[in-house]
């Protein structure tokens, strides 16, 4: 019995990891359109940000932990010249889309039972790495957008 809850955990795994991937045709994009709108705005931001916040994201396993430092980071621009620059701002639209992961993560269960007919193991523990492995997606797609944009920006593309 235990060998077979063994593989079921990883045959689990394995779904999950899939339906991420393809998630990320929708989160690539979306990282993408609020690096955009960021470079919009004259901002102060800089690469070393984005590369911090990336580091926060990989140094835990709480998404909690995530949105505090974005809030905190929000909380320092007393000049509105990077996090909170923008209407809405860059660390508030930051800090909605990082939420909506959380329901990206449920739907992904609910489309990883019905496409494989598997159920994770424990699915609010499931539904916590998922979004937490998202979060972590999302702002890795965040900083490879922010150096293109950057580097676009200095040679006066953009």
């Amino acid at each position: 019995m235990k060998a077979q809850r063994n593989s079921t955990s990883s045959l689990w795994l394995l779904v999950a990891d899939d339906v991420v991937d393809r998630a990320m045709n929708t989160l690539i994009p979306q990282a993408k359109s609020l690096i955009e709108d960021l470079f919009r705005y004259p901002h102060r931001m800089e690469r070393n940000q984005l590369t911090n916040l990336v580091t926060v994201s990989l140094e835990t396993n709480s998404v909690a932990v995530v949105l505090d430092y974005v809030r905190y980071q929000m909380g320092r621009d007393s000049k509105a010249e990077t996090w909170r620059i923008g209407h809405p701002s860059f660390g508030s639209k930051l800090l909605e889309q990082l939420e909506e992961l959380r329901r990206m993560a449920s739907g992904l269960i609910e489309e990883a039972i019905r496409l494989f007919g598997i159920e994770p193991p424990d699915r609010n523990a499931e539904e916590d790495r998922l979004w937490m492995l998202l979060v972590r997606r999302f702002v890795g797609a965040l900083q490879r957008n922010f150096v293109y944009y950057e580097a676009l920006a200095k040679e006066g593309k953009k």
